[in-house]
């Protein structure tokens, strides 16, 4: 699901896209890279308090580049 999320990102579905996040976190609540994609759509489309809440799940899980992203737009 979060390779068609993304697939679906990048054709301008964002409803879709959310979706396919939502069941791919759904089914493996630890998948760190749906977590980030996630963050990413809510921060394109103007939502970056539940973006960075999405990147702090993930870096909880010791994603690297989800930490970064928290430092650089959440102001931990």
């Amino acid at each position: 699901y979060n390779y068609r999320g993304v697939c679906f990102m990048k054709l301008g579905n964002y409803s879709g896209a959310m979706g396919d996040f939502y069941e791919a976190l759904r089914q493996r609540p630890d998948y760190t890279e749906a977590y980030l994609n996630r963050g990413w759509l809510k921060f394109n489309n103007q939502s970056r308090s539940s973006a960075c809440e999405d990147w702090k799940q993930a870096a909880l899980f010791k994603n690297e580049e989800a930490g970064n992203l928290v430092s650089k737009y959440c102001g931990r």
